[in-house]
């Protein structure tokens, strides 16, 4: 299941309660194989009983050693601040200005899907 949080409109999981009886097949939705489709990375390996030992695993765990997750939307919101610091201005009055103007476009304009968005134009 997902949720959306009301501030954001950002979808977040709800996770289960893990306990003695958890499993592997607990964790798995309808959603799961969202990041394979992303990546264009088969998962058919999954299929295996002894997964962890194919090629195929072994070179998609190596693949994914150099993504930097970011999972977190606090997270995305500081870094794309910083980056917008460093790049936009030096200058911290102009700094906080243009973080009021953001915030403000974020109260008039909620997080819109693409769809919604073209409406606009």
């Amino acid at each position: 299941a997902v949720v959306s949080t009301q501030s954001t409109g950002i979808l977040k999981p709800v996770l289960p309660t893990i306990t003695q009886t958890t499993s592997l097949p607990d964790f798995v939705g309808s959603r799961s194989t969202v990041m394979f489709t992303n990546l264009d990375v088969s998962h058919t390996f999954l299929a295996d009983p002894s997964w962890r030992e194919t090629l195929d695993y072994r070179q998609h765990k190596e693949a994914l050693k150099n993504f930097t997750p970011i999972n977190d939307s606090y997270e995305r919101a500081l870094a794309l601040s910083t980056n917008l610091n460093c790049t936009t201005t030096k200058d911290e009055d102009c700094y906080q200005e243009l973080l009021l103007v953001v915030e403000d476009h974020r109260k008039k304009f909620k997080l819109m899907k693409k769809t919604n968005m073209k409406k606009l134009t």
